[in-house]
């Protein structure tokens, strides 16, 4: 997510103002650092969650006062009862269906159990691979109803299936095939969408995509034209931007 900071992640950041941000799945720690340099510059608060982030996180978490931020070592859906709802979700954690509907059906209904607007969401990977493809940091852990067949095997761009030598993402146990019923990201959306009626705009690869509650739709709009609409949003309604590898720089 680090590298569409600046220019995406930044700006809807300034818009919203959140007063508390959650960050789901840390990794090396770049994009935690520019968050908490943001929440000390305007006095807000940070969680952190991640069960097993790179050492350099705990790096980066050192050259900010404790008080900024609370650190998590949960998998999202353990931790996500347990905090405050933020006003901004970072989600770039496990890149599969069943935890990144949950994470969001979560976060969703957990603000509206306290009456209050569900987060901005922005996630990353939404285009090749993850946005049509599971991947498992730890399979087992999955439900199995849930979980595809998969390999410990590398990705290539154009390829629906695996590599047996060589490839992206080989550290990572990915679904055998691309598509499926369930593909994370857009079947997520879609399912927690058509359930919540709550959530009004989506970022989605090339294209930034406006998803009103009645389902209509305009898509190639601007981030500036997003950003704007993040301010006008009533406050019984969510938003979420989703970016990643394919949005336009």
């Amino acid at each position: 997510m680090i590298r569409h900071w600046k220019r995406h992640v930044m700006p809807i950041i300034e818009t919203v103002r959140p007063r508390r941000i959650m960050e789901i799945g840390a990794d090396w720690g770049w994009t935690t650092r520019e968050a908490l340099a943001w929440c000390r510059s305007n006095d807000a608060r940070m969680d952190v969650v991640d069960p097993s982030p790179r050492p350099e996180l705990h790096e980066e978490l050192a050259k900010f006062d404790k008080s900024l931020y609370r650190y998590h070592a949960l998998k999202s859906l353990q931790a996500i009862p347990q905090l405050l709802t933020p006003d901004v979700a970072l989600i770039d954690g496990d890149h599969n269906w069943f935890t990144v509907y949950n994470e969001l059906r979560l976060l969703e209904s957990q603000a509206r159990s306290m009456n209050r607007p569900a987060p901005v969401f922005v996630l990353h990977d939404v285009g090749w691979p993850y946005g049509r493809r599971d991947g498992y940091y730890a399979p087992k852990q999955i439900p199995r109803r849930y979980r595809r067949p998969n390999a410990q095997l590398g990705l290539e761009r154009g390829n629906a299936g695996l590599l047996t030598e060589g490839g992206a993402n080989r550290n990572i146990w990915n679904a055998k095939l691309e598509g499926g019923k369930r593909p994370p990201f857009f079947a997520g959306f879609r399912e927690l969408t058509k359930d919540t009626r709550r959530l009004l705009s989506v970022c989605i690869e090339r294209s930034i995509s406006r998803v009103l509650p009645d389902g209509s739709s305009a898509s190639t709009i601007t981030c500036a034209t997003m950003h704007s609409k993040l301010t006008r949003a009533p406050a019984s309604s969510g938003t979420s931007c989703c970016e990643g590898t394919g949005i336009p720089s």
